[in-house]
């Protein structure tokens, strides 16, 4: 919970692309991890899965509207958990996720040159085969709710924050490739159509770039 209270506070950074050339039809995602809480009067952090399962839908709703318009694919936890080392892979994208989040925000005691040092590494060929992908995208939000604030009502305060990461893997060599984050703390709550503003913010101008790319250009 420490680290998920400095996450809220805040770019620097590492690099975020290693200029990695990621066709749209390559391109597969899992579901959305993400954090929903209350911040509370008291100053406390209190996990709120009554939202974060809304949140998640919203999220994963909307990525997957966002890549079938641009040829890419999207696959269930229920598909993912099939695959070898599910769990652990799981953990590890969570973990690099929040470490970058960290460094974006100047709130991290590490910092890495570039996204590409996060590397899962064991081999991933077999997801490669079994999703017929070469790119993983994976995501990582947290949705703050103020319950000082009026009941119902998203403050535009920090401990509200709403924040986005997606980050893409290479399934050949388990390197993140490319990832981009996005603060919608004072404008978009993760309802369906602002979780589709937060995940085109994150997404649209890589996926018209795959989209260049899968026709050569």
């Amino acid at each position: 919970m420490m680290m998920l209270a400095a996450a809220l506070a805040g770019c620097m950074g590492p690099s975020m692309s290693v200029g990695a050339r990621i066709p749209s039809a390559r391109l597969v995602a899992m579901p959305a991890i993400g954090e929903t809480f209350t911040f509370t009067g008291n100053g406390d952090f209190l996990p709120r899965d009554d939202i974060a399962a809304l949140a998640a839908q919203s999220i994963n709703d909307s990525i997957n509207y966002r890549l079938h318009v641009h040829g890419a694919r999207t696959f269930t936890w229920e598909t993912i958990h099939t695959l070898p080392n599910a769990h652990d892979f799981i953990e590890w994208s969570a973990h690099s996720m929040l470490q970058i989040l960290l460094e974006v925000l100047g709130k991290s005691g590490q910092q890495h040159a570039s996204v590409a040092d996060f590397r899962y590494r064991t081999d991933l060929g077999p997801w490669r085969h079994a999703l017929d992908a070469d790119f993983l995208l994976m995501s990582y939000f947290i949705n703050g709710y103020d319950d000082r604030a009026r009941a119902g009502s998203w403050t535009s305060s920090e401990r509200a924050a709403r924040r986005a990461l997606a980050c893409i893997v290479d399934l050949m060599d388990g390197r993140i490739v490319w990832c981009r984050y996005t603060d919608a703390q004072t404008d978009v709550a993760f309802t369906r159509d602002g979780a589709q503003v937060i995940v085109d913010r994150l997404l649209e101008s890589m996926l018209e770039r795959g989209d260049r790319v899968g026709r050569g250009q």
